[in-house]
């Protein structure tokens, strides 16, 4: 992990940070520290999680921060299908561990997530600070074939429990997972959903037979695990019509032109 600076509290206390994530009602508080942090009503959870620098001079409140999050913590769930409906703020905090008031707490980031980008091992987020978001107009609402909402989503109106079903598993190997009871549902049907073994969730790339391809694994997932796998959506007007049964909140543009008038000019 990587601080501003390298200095230590009069106290002698290591430096640990805060982040706290929200949108909307939904907050997900994440600590740097080896155990979890209580602060204003809050309990900030340990993390594998790191940043890259910020700069400490003028230019520091108009640089993007980056950070590299575990793939597994609840918070990325909302990217797996898209944009989210509505921007994800965050704060940054350090203090000092044993240092409990405001007083001796420093906010050193404040903006929102404008980028996110999955890979095996990690997921590269890039915050963009508040006073560059606030400078610019960002469309929600896209002209596209695909949906424009996050599957279960406020706007999409499903229910996951409705399309979550309980399995086991019976072997891992790297990044793949056996789950007898995947087979039950056609091919595909849980590829973009997740999979959640106790508190961990872990995206599913695709899904054949009893086989699921995860975008990345978790020395958590061990043979014989209970798990519920939860069903994704490629955000087709065919999928959301077939599969889910959910066309009025269809929010795509399927019948877009795809014949370009320039082609014709002479």
């Amino acid at each position: 992990m990587t601080y501003l600076g390298s200095e230590t509290s009069q106290y002698g206390g290591q430096p640990i940070e805060l982040y706290r994530f929200a949108r909307g009602t939904h907050v997900w508080t994440y600590t740097t520290a080896d155990t979890p942090i209580d602060f204003d009503t809050e309990t900030y959870q340990p993390a594998t999680m790191r940043r890259g620098d910020l700069p400490m001079n003028e230019e520091r409140n108009n640089a993007n921060l980056d950070i590299f999050m575990d793939p597994s913590l609840d918070i990325l769930l909302q990217f797996v299908s898209g944009a989210t409906p509505a921007p994800t703020t965050l704060t940054l905090m350090r203090r000092h561990r044993g240092e409990a008031t405001v007083v001796e707490q420093a906010v050193l980031f404040v903006g929102q997530i404008g980028l996110v980008q999955f890979s095996e091992g990690e997921v590269h987020l890039t915050c963009v600070p508040i006073q560059q978001s606030l400078q610019r107009r960002v469309p929600r609402w896209l002209y596209q074939t695909q949906c424009n909402h996050m599957l279960y989503d406020v706007n999409c109106t499903l229910d996951p429990a409705l399309f979550t079903f309980a399995g086991h598993i019976s072997a891992v190997d790297g990044r793949d997972i056996t789950v007898p009871e995947a087979a039950d549902k056609p091919d595909g049907y849980y590829n973009g959903g997740f999979m959640k073994d106790g508190e961990t969730f872990v995206f599913i790339q695709t899904h054949v037979g009893t086989l699921l391809n995860l975008l990345a694994t978790s020395p958590s997932l061990i043979v014989g695990d209970d798990v519920a796998l939860t069903a994704g959506c490629d955000r087709s007007r065919g999928v959301c019509l077939t599969k889910f049964d959910n066309l009025e909140n269809f929010m795509g543009f399927p019948y877009i032109p795809d014949n370009n008038p320039y082609d014709k000019l002479v």
